[in-house]
């Protein structure tokens, strides 16, 4: 919700990029999908105030950044919105927030952690979740409650060299995406492969978005990645292999694990990281009682984050991790770490 300059309440959606130009670029002004954005926020300056919709209305732009666009340099710089503002200030704000958003994250999932929801399962919903980026996230958790982790840790007897096929097949079966799979060959394969392993109970097929999607965005491709990364954790379980991967080596390196090259790279592995595990992680952590795991997930957010733990760091077995975070608008449980 926003307020426009005359007060009047605008309820719709905010789109950030770079540039202004990246609207046009990636095509919004022809998605109806973006009807509702109601501000269009670009760090570099903008050539336009507004950027035009597929209803032909105009969202107002906003720019965060009073440095000259590099693509139009003879053209004066803008006034950001944060013109005046100490960038100091702005920083610990930022922190703040996204302290904020990852007790929330971790919150969520220990409630659903203390309704009885499967451990594994529900990591993997959200692990799902982040694979479908904001078009296809719908249609990813759909996939992963018609084919439940459970199922994907049957192949856990599978040789080496089958198992990332193996979940492949069963994932790409159940979505309805195995004729999007290249090359042909791989693709055969997979067809058969899923008809041996014993095809998933049938169910409607997720409704993937696929107009204006990028290739290298496309559900198949982030499906793969998924299928690789899911591949290294049937035999141990995901809340094992991750937890076992933070604690013993730390948060880089379990960016380093949830890499799927070439279909999840480090951006993305990142992002996962942050808005998934470590907040799952500190949660499991305080719903188990595991100190040591709760620590560990706090202070890989601070790291990846921030480039260094947060706050100050008391001994540990493995001497990385990491302490509560103090700073947040609800109460914590001091001794433990864990929202009350």
């Amino acid at each position: 919700m926003l307020a426009d300059q005359d007060g009047q309440r605008l309820i719709g959606d905010v789109e950030l990029h770079l540039a202004a130009r990246d609207w046009y670029s990636h095509g919004h002004h022809l998605d109806a999908n973006y009807n509702g954005v109601v501000l269009h926020v670009v760090v570099n300056r903008a050539a336009h105030e507004t950027s035009r919709q597929a209803s032909r209305m105009n969202a107002p732009v906003a720019v965060l950044s009073t440095a000259p666009d590099p693509a139009y340099p003879s053209l004066p710089a803008a006034m950001g919105v944060f013109d005046g503002w100490d960038r100091d200030r702005i920083g610990e704000l930022l922190d703040t927030l996204g302290d904020r958003r990852f007790l929330d994250r971790s919150r969520g999932f220990r409630m659903q952690l203390e309704a009885g929801a499967d451990a594994d399962q529900t990591v993997y919903e959200s692990l799902m979740d982040a694979m479908g980026y904001t078009s296809n996230t719908k249609p990813f958790r759909q996939l992963a409650r018609a084919v439940p982790y459970s199922i994907l840790r049957r192949l856990g007897r599978e040789p080496d060299g089958t198992l990332v096929a193996g979940v492949t097949a069963l994932l790409a079966d159940a979505g309805g995406l195995i004729e999007h799979i290249t090359p042909p060959a791989h693709r055969t394969q997979l067809e058969q492969l899923a008809g041996k392993l014993g095809r998933a109970k049938r169910t409607v097929p997720p409704e993937w978005k696929l107009f204006r999607v990028r290739p290298v965005n496309h559900p198949a491709q982030r499906l793969q990645g998924a299928a690789g990364l899911l591949a290294r954790t049937v035999r141990s379980g995901l809340s094992a292999a991750f937890a076992g991967v933070l604690t013993a080596d730390g948060p880089d390196r379990l960016t380093k694990y949830l890499q799927e090259p070439p279909f999840i790279g480090d951006g993305r592995a990142s992002e996962i990281a942050i808005n998934v595990v470590l907040p799952y992680l500190h949660a499991l952590g305080c719903e188990g009682d595991d100190a040591s795991l709760r620590d560990a997930g706090m202070a890989g957010y601070g790291v990846r984050c921030r480039g260094r733990p947060m706050g100050r760091q008391p001994a540990s077995p493995r001497g990385w991790a990491s302490r509560r975070i103090a700073d947040s608008s609800r109460p914590l449980d001091g001794s433990r770490g864990c929202f009350t």
